[in-house]
């Protein structure tokens, strides 16, 4: 068997010490036909990580950050000290299958047009995470999620990209950050993450660059991964107002990637938006406070978080969080 030491996997861990410690026992295990190096970059993490790492793993390449310095800068950190002509970018809370790494590999093998792979990303009960295969945001996506719980905004979006496209592999535009393996000469090409995002889409952002360079995104079903999603980003304080830092990504992408006017009107949205929430809370904390405090107090954590979105619309403060 041909084997060759062509791959450097980077990792950006927080406080997710067995889920990491699962993650590379199935990178051992699963790949077969290509040597490798994984560095870990830990984000200052409070739990055994790192112990957990230096007692298990003594090929890892560990870098210890003292402050949680986020997804973008951390990878970044990665790309410097990797060595090897293809990069994967792997969280830490996922589960490699047979096979998986080794498939995607062969792909920028034999397709030099193309840039990026991704696998088909699975959660714990078999189901497909839908971002695994999707478009880039757009004004239609930002009021979806303005005026949609979750759910049906998750089911919208699964209907609008065709079911069956999750289940064959072709070429597509955008593919889910927590596995993507990169050609080093995309890097090159495009440059490393933008790390201006406080938070999510800095993989979305990469995946655009590396259309506008001439690449192509290839999706292959065929490989496989589980992904136990958002295992780190849960634990940070005040985990429901950080989905607000998905609104704060998403125009920090259309300002880059559409315009500044475009940026403008979603935040306008965003305003709208708020405010439409705002009034709704407000009124259901009303009836419910004499009756039922305990969801009153609930709502009013929802509240804060709206408020908070209405004062980014505003006055466009980008940072409103500490990632510790």
């Amino acid at each position: 068997m041909n084997i060759t030491k062509d791959l450097s996997i980077i990792i950006v861990n927080w406080n997710v010490s067995d889920l990491l410690k699962n993650c590379i026992k199935s990178i051992y295990q699963t790949i077969k036909n290509h040597s490798f190096e994984i560095i870990i970059i830990d984000n200052n993490s409070s739990d055994d990580s790192v112990q957990m790492i230096q007692s298990n793993f003594h090929d890892v390449i560990l870098i210890k950050n003292k402050t949680n310095v986020g997804f973008a800068i951390a990878n970044n950190q990665g790309i410097k000290v990797s060595k090897y002509k293809y990069i994967l970018f792997l969280n830490p809370d996922t589960i490699v299958c047979e096979n998986a790494i080794d498939n995607m590999i062969e792909v920028l093998e034999q397709k030099k047009d193309v840039g990026v792979v991704g696998p088909k990303t699975l959660n714990e009960d078999d189901t497909i995470q839908i971002d695994c295969n999707r478009n880039f945001p757009n004004l239609i996506d930002a009021l979806r999620k303005l005026f949609l719980n979750e759910n049906i905004n998750n089911l919208i979006s699964y209907n609008f990209l065709n079911k069956s496209n999750y289940y064959k592999s072709g070429y597509i535009k955008n593919i889910q950050g927590a596995c993507m393996l990169f050609r080093r000469e995309v890097i090159d090409t495009i440059g490393m993450f933008d790390e201006q995002y406080p938070l999510y889409l800095d993989d979305m952002d990469f995946c655009y660059r590396t259309h506008k360079a001439g690449f192509k995104i290839y999706y292959l079903s065929t490989s496989v991964i589980y992904h136990f999603k958002r295992q780190s980003s849960k634990q940070l304080k005040d985990y429901k107002k950080k989905e607000i830092m998905i609104h704060i990504a998403t125009n920090i992408f259309f300002r880059k990637q559409y315009g500044y006017l475009y940026s403008l009107l979603h935040k306008i949205l965003l305003c709208i938006g708020s405010i439409y929430r705002i009034s709704l809370l407000n009124a259901l904390i009303l009836i419910l406070l004499p009756i039922k405090k305990e969801q009153s107090k609930f709502l009013v954590d929802i509240l804060k978080k709206y408020l908070l979105l209405l004062r980014y619309s505003i006055t466009g403060e980008e940072y409103l969080f500490d990632l510790d």
